[in-house]
C-alpha cells in the first residue's frame, strides 16, 4: 500500500500550491492513502475527499519540525512524500538526516527556473534599499556602495535557492517541473546533469471544480477584457494599463482589474492621473468565474511565472489569453488557443486585443481552440502522470 504525504506551507487554502494539492489528493487517493503535512493549517476551509489526515507541527522551530515529521512518517507508514515548492526550509526537513530514507521524496517546483533572480529585485527590501530608505542604506548610498551589498545579498539568497533545488536532485528521488521546456535550464542554473534522470516535467491541473465548465454562449459575454491575479509589482499591472489605454477604438469595452495587492493604490492612481477609461478595480474574489463567464480576453505581462493558474482557468470558459513570451510555462498554458507576444512589446500586445476585440470570428474561433486546449490539462490527465509517476518509484 503506498501512503503519500504532501508536504507544504499551509492547508487547506486559495492560492495555487493548495488548490493543486487538493485536486491531486482527491484524484490520487483512490489508489493510495494520501496525507497532508502543513507548517499552518487554515481553519474554516472545506478538506479534499478521501485526505487521511492532515498533520500540524504546532512549532516554527526546525527541530521540533523535523522530530515531528520523522514521527509522523513512521507512525503512519509514510512511504512516499512530495515537497509542494522545494524551499530550503522544506528540503531541511524532508531530507533530514534522521529520516526514514526509504521513503521517496519527490520535490515540485512551482515555478519557473531561476525565478528567484527577478524575484530578489522586486522584494520590499530590495527597493526599500534602492530607494535609500532606513538610515543603514542611507549610510551605504553616502559611501557609493549600495549596488554592491544589494549584490551580495542576491547572492545569498539566490544559494538559498540553488542549494535547496540541488540537494533534492542529489538526495531525492524526483524533481518535478511544471514544463518539458524547464527541463534544460534547470539543469544548467543548479548544475545537476548527473541528475538528469531525476529530473521531469508534469503540469499542474486545472482545478476540479471547472472540469464540467462548457464556454457560455457569444450573446451572453461581455466586452470585457480581464486580469486576474495579485496587484504587486512583479505582475506588471501598469504595462496592461498603458497597453488598454493605448488600443483607440474600445468604446463599448471595460477592462476589468481583479485581484489585490500592494499595488492596488499605486494603479488606481495612475488610472486616474492618467485619464484611462473604462477601467474598473474589482478587488479580490474567491470565485473568479463570475468573470470568466463573462469576458472574452485575458491579459498577463508578468516578469516570471511558472504555469499561470489563471490562463488555464480562462481557457476552460473560452477566454482568449494574450500574454508576454514570459516562460516556456506560459507557452504552454496559452497553446494554439491564445496569443503569445514576443519581446514584451506592449504595441504588439495592443494589436492582439484590437484585432480580437474587432475581429468577432477571429475571436470565436481562437475561444473555441482555447477551451479544447484546457482540455489537456484536466485533473485526470494529470492525476495519471502523477500516479505512474509515484507507483514508479
Amino acid at each position: 500500500m503506498i501512503r503519500l504525504m504532501f508536504f507544504m506551507q499551509q492547508f487547506p487554502g486559495f492560492g495555487g500550491i493548495e488548490t493543486v494539492t487538493s485536486n491531486l489528493a482527491a484524484y490520487l487517493h483512490k489508489d493510495m492513502e494520501v496525507y497532508v503535512f502543513a507548517l499552518k493549517k487554515v481553519s474554516g476551509m472545506p478538506v479534499p475527499e478521501g485526505l487521511k489526515g492532515i498533520f500540524i507541527p504546532g512549532s516554527r522551530k526546525r527541530s521540533k519540525i523535523t522530530r515531528y515529521y520523522n514521527e509522523v512518517v513512521r507512525r503512519h507508514g509514510i512511504t512516499h512524500v512530495i515537497s509542494q515548492g522545494g524551499f530550503s526550509k522544506f528540503t531541511k526537513v524532508v531530507l533530514n538526516p534522521g529520516r526514514d530514507k526509504a521513503v521517496k521524496v519527490i520535490t515540485a517546483l512551482h515555478g519557473m527556473p531561476g525565478y528567484e533572480s527577478p524575484e530578489f529585485e522586486l522584494l520590499p527590501q530590495t527597493l526599500a534599499a534602492r530607494a535609500g530608505r532606513g538610515f543603514q542604506w542611507k549610510l551605504y548610498g553616502w559611501l557609493g556602495v549600495t549596488e554592491k551589498v544589494l549584490a551580495m545579498k542576491k547572492r545569498k539568497y539566490c544559494r538559498r535557492f540553488s542549494g535547496s533545488f540541488r540537494r533534492a536532485c542529489v538526495e531525492g528521488d524526483r524533481m518535478v517541473l511544471l514544463s518539458e521546456g524547464y527541463i534544460e535550464s534547470f539543469i544548467a542554473s543548479y548544475g545537476v546533469e548527473r541528475y538528469r534522470e531525476k529530473v521531469v516535467a508534469i503540469p499542474n491541473p486545472c482545478p476540479t471544480k471547472y472540469e464540467a465548465v462548457v464556454p457560455a454562449a457569444k450573446e451572453s459575454k461581455g466586452n470585457e477584457v480581464l486580469y486576474v491575479g495579485r496587484l504587486s509589482r512583479e505582475k506588471n499591472v501598469d504595462c496592461l494599463l498603458e497597453v488598454w489605454s493605448s488600443i483607440g477604438k474600445r468604446a463599448g469595452w471595460t477592462f476589468s482589474v481583479v485581484g489585490d495587492g500592494p499595488a492596488r493604490q499605486e494603479l488606481e492612481a495612475l488610472v486616474r492621473e492618467k485619464g484611462i477609461r473604462e477601467v474598473v478595480f474589482e478587488g479580490y474574489s474567491v470565485e473568479p468565474e463570475r468573470f470568466y463567464r463573462r469576458a472574452k480576453v485575458l491579459l498577463l505581462a508578468s516578469e516570471f511565472e511558472g504555469l499561470p493558474m489563471c490562463l488555464l482557468e480562462g481557457e476552460r470558459f473560452g477566454v482568449v489569453p494574450v500574454s508576454f513570451d514570459i516562460s516556456a510555462g506560459v507557452r504552454d498554458a496559452v497553446g494554439d488557443g491564445g496569443v503569445i507576444v514576443p519581446d514584451r512589446n506592449a504595441a504588439g500586445m495592443a494589436s492582439a486585443v484590437q484585432e480580437l476585440m474587432e475581429r468577432e470570428e477571429h475571436w470565436e474561433e481562437m475561444s473555441r481552440r482555447a477551451f479544447e486546449h484546457s482540455r489537456k490539462f484536466s485533473v485526470d490527465a494529470i492525476g495519471e502522470q502523477w500516479k505512474r509517476l509515484i507507483m514508479s518509484l
